[in-house]
């Protein structure tokens, strides 16, 4: 069994490249199992997601929401919301995945018309029922593109996916028109978005500043121009943590990084990581790997495995 973990960086934006310079798709077969706890982290990307689950049961996180998936149904995830995938027992996902631009240029009609409605709406994800009839056309044209993706000795591939995900974009549009205008209605949407760019803002600022350890709740919630409430209630909403959390995973991830490629002290490790108490810092550490600085950084010089 393959042990696995979606990369990311320190604002959870997914490292994956998601298709190539000039053909801007990805498609994925995931085996939940193969994932370390069975879930494909926390993670976003700029582009939009199809999820069909061929077999088990998902559970997909998006801020506080909990949608289970059963196998047959699908998942539209929008442009840039943060998420996750679990399953309970078993689970295997087809991931389709690809760049608004991938349905025509920023400068167009049809993206003006067609794309960049979406993109806008506070709606982070529709799901598509397996069981329901009428929604079952779109179910298989969503399908189609799976089978077109997996068509290696197709000499027409790119082409066939091209035509294949415009014909399901238009379905799904016309599925969707109801559910998107209704979100633009009401002000909840927009402050959606909104407290969604604040929580990048946050995850940044935490990235670009963790080593410093004056770092506090306010000044992380400054960043984003928000109060040291708001900013717990986004990052409760978005990753189930909370900012000081966050960043103090984010400190001990780096500091076990350091570990093994350094030879610095344990309390230079500390201390670059943003740790200023050498005891906190081991005490956590092994509270969150189960081992010391020491003895983590023995066992790899000794038995080096993955981080």
């Amino acid at each position: 069994m393959k042990i696995m973990e979606l990369p990311t960086d320190e604002s959870l934006r997914s490292q994956l490249p998601y298709g190539g310079q000039f053909f801007h798709f990805a498609y994925f077969v995931d085996d939940l199992t193969e994932y370390k706890d069975k879930s494909i982290n926390w993670h976003w990307h700029d582009e939009f997601e199809f999820s069909l689950v061929e077999s088990g049961t998902v559970i997909c996180r998006i801020g506080s929401e909990k949608i289970e998936l059963q196998s047959g149904d699908a998942l539209f995830i929008n442009s840039g919301v943060i998420h996750s995938f679990t399953a309970l027992d078993s689970g295997v996902c087809r991931q389709i995945i690809f760049s608004p631009e991938f349905l025509a240029t920023r400068d167009s009609a049809i993206f003006t018309k067609y794309v960049q409605p979406v993109i806008e709406t506070a709606r982070e994800y529709i799901v598509i029922n397996g069981g329901n009839e009428e929604q079952a056309g779109l179910r298989g044209l969503i399908a189609a593109v799976c089978l077109n993706a997996e068509s290696e000795t197709d000499t027409e591939r790119e082409l066939n996916i091209n035509i294949s995900v415009m014909v399901m974009w238009e379905t799904f549009i016309k599925f969707a028109k109801g559910m998107l205008a209704d979100n633009t209605k009401t002000p909840s949407p927009s402050a959606t978005k909104i407290e969604r760019a604040r929580l990048h803002i946050m995850l940044e600022y935490i990235r670009e500043n963790y080593h410093d350890c004056e770092i506090e709740l306010k000044d992380i919630a400054a960043a984003a121009g928000v109060s040291a409430s708001s900013a717990t209630r986004y990052f409760k909403a978005g990753l189930h943590t909370t900012p000081v959390r966050y960043l103090n995973g984010l400190r001990l991830c780096r500091a076990r990084e350091l570990l093994v490629s350094t030879n610095d002290t344990i309390t230079a490790v500390a201390q670059v990581t943003g740790f200023d108490n050498n005891g906190y810092f081991c005490k956590s550490f092994k509270k969150k790997y189960g081992i010391s600085p020491t003895d983590f950084r023995h066992k790899q010089q000794t038995t080096p495995g993955p981080l």
